[in-house]
């Protein structure tokens, strides 16, 4: 049987709807079906299917819904497809959708006007407020987007819909602005700030996960060795054959009974599996006791890295399992610094959140100096990780499974069925931290008859939310060095430094000014390779520059620092500061009445000094006179590029050009930003055929 892919690949070929020939939309589901369960070919999914349920929709709404959240993975006139493992979290949008237009008895695309928009992006206003309290993760721009989007692709994907029978939306449904632009002015009316985790907390924390990783991991690991070696044991003298089940379940709490009592003098977490039980009773007190100690010691080797990091949980399950020849995790690489002083750590893995499609990143896990042979604590976490589940991972008939770093249990004690082992879940993995945070750390330090820490007092430690380790990583790297706040943001996989500030970094008025600070160096380093004609400037900004004759005379025969601070008082008496988006920067203060996003708003006025965040986009961007780009931001142009250029010349030859004017206007104005830095246009699509 074809699987979901497989069937979207025919029809991007052929442009036969699945009603058009077999009605299939997966292995096991047709189109006409309540339920679909869909073929995900993403590991952490692929066990179970992704599930549909359109029983959740308002039933005259679902074969127009249908076929808009069809049409999104089989072709997009303004951008690429979206994955298919996306399908679940993108149909989540589209319930709400339907509901809500329900509600208002909308019953077509086509009822839509623009004070229906404004009408159901106020309303999506409150229910993101009343779903505050929920969430485990701060309210991006990219959360807020995914609503809106459902809007744009019942305008985009209106060719497709009509095709089918159905009418989309007839307008832009907000205008010359996109739903990012729209998500962005939302998100932060809506998100309270939450901030970083108390020092208070902080430190006892991660000093028992720290423990566990340096101590208490080799108990545990020596304990797994023992028992797993137990059950591959052979029973008599003469005859050799397996242990059986019932005697191993006899013999395992006894054994680590021994264990415990030999070693728990030294080391005191070993008391707690000295105990007295039914030794015949799978699930005895013993096991479930050991495997505590060990699922907290995932628990805290996943606390290292996160506080190591900075990374999201969901982050760390797409690390691949596995051990290099070195002793190093296969999801682990090593370079040396510039310098040749130190040795860099860094971890491969995945990041799906604020993009349209998954992509692979990686992240500074540490670093040692040179000739050091100490491995460093990150990296002993994962090691600790891959050594104590690789194991049970081996043990599952499931291939996707194998692909898993972290995996979880489907039984109170241990699998001995392999299709109890099971894909770890990020609930999972916020559940078994503050499970740490309740039984392995000392909280005799703490005041809590503090008022700002009564809140965490007995079981309100289990309060702290996972997305505030991420904030707690960043603000002790800010506090740290002022100067590092584009690390962190390269860290976090963000384009923009501004995005970072607003989510992690917050809003007192120090640490405002400490980023204005960063704002202002990243200027200044523009303007300096502006100056000096560098290659890796460009945008229509660095022709400003090129004007600023009285500038170039001040600067002319001077280098490093001394021509530094010329610039920077340049740029502060005339209060120009460098905005940062995912695209590239934005120099408005150089040029205000140059502004394309004021333009476009109604705004123009000399006096604007920042950019229209509601109608700023790509598009207008490119040809604004304060746009400014780097080396930095050629991933997204070139992506951009070679996206939209492949989507035109695929509607040229189906002769739907007509159609697809969006994606010509947006290939040849990301052509225009690459030559602009020197880009060898044809190379660029030489090395990358299939996209960038």
């Amino acid at each position: 049987m074809k699987t979901t892919s497989d069937i979207i690949a025919d029809q991007r070929r052929s442009g036969a709807h699945p009603c058009e020939l077999e009605g299939m939309v997966s292995s096991s589901s047709r189109w006409h079906e309540d339920a679909w369960l869909l073929d995900s070919p993403t590991r952490a999914l692929a066990r179970s299917g992704i599930g549909i349920d359109w029983t959740t929709f308002p039933v005259e709404l679902t074969p127009m819904f249908k076929e808009l959240f069809w049409s999104i993975f089989i072709s997009r006139p303004d951008g690429q497809p979206y994955a298919i493992s996306q399908a679940h979290s993108v149909f989540g949008r589209f319930r709400y959708l339907a509901k809500w237009m329900h509600a208002q008895k909308r019953k077509s695309f086509a009822s839509f006007s623009p004070a229906l928009v404004t009408s159901f992006v106020s309303e999506l206003k409150v229910h993101l407020r009343a779903k505050e309290k929920e969430r485990d993760e701060d309210l991006t721009t990219a959360s807020v987007t995914g609503y809106l989007k459902v809007l744009e692709f019942a305008f985009e994907q209106r060719t497709m819909l009509q095709a089918r029978g159905v009418q989309g939306i007839s307008f832009p449904p907000f205008g010359e602005a996109s739903a990012w632009s729209i998500a962005d002015e939302i998100a932060p009316e809506i998100e309270v700030f939450t901030p970083p985790i108390p020092d208070a907390l902080v430190i006892p924390i991660v000093s028992s996960a720290y423990k566990f990783v340096r101590e208490v991991a080799d108990d545990v690991l020596s304990l797994e060795d023992l028992i797993l070696d137990l059950g591959s044991k052979d029973v008599g003298k003469k005859k050799r054959r397996p242990i059986s089940l019932s005697h191993f379940r006899t013999l395992r709490p006894k054994l680590i009974s021994e264990y415990a009592m030999e070693n728990a003098a030294e080391r005191p977490w070993l008391k707690e599996l000295i105990k007295d039980n039914n030794q015949n009773v799978e699930g005895d007190a013993v096991t479930f006791a050991y495997r505590k100690l060990m699922m907290d010691t995932v628990a805290a080797a996943i606390i290292v890295l996160r506080f190591s990091t900075g990374i999201r949980h969901g982050e760390v399950l797409t690390l691949a399992p596995g051990m290099q020849a070195s002793g190093l995790p296969n999801c682990v690489t090593t370079e040396i610094s510039v310098s040749g002083a130190y040795e860099l750590y860094f971890i491969k893995g995945t990041v799906s959140k604020g993009w349209d499609h998954p992509e692979d990143a990686r992240w500074l896990l540490a670093a040692r100096v040179s000739g050091e042979r100490r491995i460093p604590d990150a990296v002993r976490a994962i090691q600790v990780i891959e050594t104590l589940l690789a194991p049970w991972r081996e043990r599952s008939s499931d291939p996707d499974i194998h692909k898993q770093l972290l995996i979880s249990f489907g039984t109170n004690g241990f699998p001995t069925n392999s299709e109890h082992i099971l894909p770890m879940l990020t609930g999972q993995v916020s559940i078994m931290m503050k499970d740490f945070y309740e039984r392995r750390v000392d909280w005799s330090g703490v005041d809590f008859t503090d008022p700002k820490m009564s809140i965490f007092a007995g079981e309100g430690i289990r309060t702290i939310q996972s997305k505030q380790w991420r904030k707690t990583w960043a603000n002790f790297v800010f506090r740290t060095d002022r100067k590092l706040l584009p690390a962190i943001s390269q860290q976090f996989q963000h384009y923009s430094t501004v995005l970072t500030q607003d989510a992690y970094i917050g809003k007192d008025a120090e640490q405002l000014g400490l980023i204005g600070d960063a704002a202002t160096e990243r200027a200044i380093e523009f303007m300096a390779d502006a100056l000096d004609g560098n290659s890796g400037v460009g945008g229509m900004a660095k022709k400003a520059v090129d004007k600023l004759d009285d500038l170039k005379a001040s600067v002319r025969g001077l280098t490093g620092t001394e021509k530094s601070e010329v610039i920077r008082d340049w740029l502060v008496e005339r209060d120009i500061t460098m905005w940062s988006a995912s695209h590239g920067k934005c120099l408005i203060g150089m040029m205000p009445t140059g502004s394309r996003c004021h333009a476009a708003a109604g705004t123009l006025d000399w006096s604007n000094q920042t950019p229209n965040f509601a109608t700023r986009s790509p598009r207008l961007c490119s040809g604004c006179a304060c746009f400014a780009v780097g080396h930095e931001d050629v991933p997204f142009w070139a992506q951009r590029y070679l996206e939209n250029k492949k989507i035109w010349e695929q509607a040229v030859a189906r002769h739907m050009d007509v159609h697809y004017v969006v994606a010509r206007d947006r290939y040849l104005a990301s052509e225009n930003i690459l030559k602009s830095l020197n880009i060898d246009i044809d190379q660029l699509a030489k090395d990358h055929p299939d996209g960038y």
